[in-house]
């Protein structure tokens, strides 16, 4: 995907050009429900290409998957669904809307035990 892009519908979903971050696999942006514009998610994208002949990496995004589907609990994203093209693996993500541990760390630079119990 390249910057020049709106929005694309994946499924049931609308996939929109707002990043919301970047890992070694992966890049996140907004989306929402096609139904229902109101109900925000974070899309986790995957190129297949990258992923393909390395099965490590295969197995580190099922473990990742499998494991969010078996966990309930307020402090950890929830996984909606997950869709594939011929190109992308699509994780859908509950959309969090507060600040990350990570991004609150990179502002203060420390963090006393208070402010780190909001976290967990």
């Amino acid at each position: 995907m390249d910057g020049t892009w709106l929005s694309i519908q994946i499924f049931n979903y609308v996939l929109i050009n707002k990043f919301l971050g970047k890992g070694a696999l992966a890049i996140v942006y907004r989306g929402y429900l096609q139904e229902d514009k109101t109900f925000q998610m974070a899309i986790k994208t995957i190129k297949i290409a990258t992923i393909l002949q390395n099965q490590r990496m295969v197995a580190q995004i099922r473990r990742e998957i499998i494991i969010l589907q078996k966990l309930d609990h307020p402090n950890i994203v929830k996984i909606f669904d997950v869709a594939r093209t011929n190109n992308y693996l699509y994780i859908v993500l509950e959309y969090c809307v507060n600040i990350d541990l990570n991004y609150y760390m990179a502002i203060r630079k420390s963090i006393d035990l208070a402010n780190l119990k909001l976290f967990f």
